[in-house]
């Protein structure tokens, strides 16, 4: 069929741990370099935050009750601070699927612009609706929903590959508004649902970031 494919390991793989493939309509103008920084600090910090991973989370994650802390910095700073490996890398690829060719769209500029409002965004709706004010927010979600979100209607005839269950080895691609109002319905579903106030899961920030989106 003309919307299967079959994928190299690398798409098959990222498709089987339910990442998704892009398969833009388009090519790039310019080198996406906020992106691949954004990518690099993430790692860094990661790095850095090896010895002493649990402060880092407290003194940079984002704290509800505490929203005020390094004048309000913790809703940027948050961005940058994961709860492990497997955290970073699921926001890292992300963020490379889809900001390549937004930031292409917007200039370098507008794209961090769209990144930053999309992660405090996601920090001030997740204060105001979580159960649990105590605990820091970490992880750069929120920003990569709202740059996802906006991939979505900025280029609304992208695909993205999903594994096809009759013949696992290949996708089928599906339009990227598609899976947009996918992901819009499993976040509001699941916040709708949660009974365990003790999620690791921001819900709410994915879905304020993706707002802004």
């Amino acid at each position: 069929p003309e919307d299967e494919v079959k994928p190299t390991p690398f798409q098959w793989v990222a498709s089987a741990a339910r990442l998704p493939v892009v398969f833009h309509t388009h090519e790039r103008a310019g080198t996406p370099y906020v992106t691949w920084s954004l990518c690099g600090a993430l790692v860094l910090a990661m790095i850095l935050s090896f010895g002493w991973a649990p402060d880092s989370v407290m003194r940079w994650g984002f704290i509800p009750c505490e929203w005020s802390r390094y004048l309000g910095l913790t809703a940027v700073t948050s961005f940058f601070v994961h709860g492990g490996v497997i955290h970073l890398l699921v926001n890292a690829y992300c963020l490379l699927a889809f900001g390549d060719n937004v930031e292409d769209l917007l200039g370098h500029a507008r794209y961090g612009l769209l990144v930053l409002a999309a992660t405090v965004a996601g920090c001030l709706t997740h204060g105001v609706f979580t159960s649990q004010p105590a605990i820091p927010l970490v992880g750069a979600s929120a920003g990569v929903a709202g740059v996802a979100v906006f991939y979505a209607f900025a280029f609304p005839h992208a695909r993205v590959g999903v594994i096809n269950l009759f013949a696992p080895w290949r996708l089928i691609q599906i339009p990227v508004p598609v899976m947009l109002a996918i992901y819009a319905a499993g976040e509001w579903l699941s916040v709708a649902l949660q009974q365990d106030p003790s999620s690791s899961v921001a819900h709410f920030a994915h879905l304020g970031g993706a707002a802004v989106g």
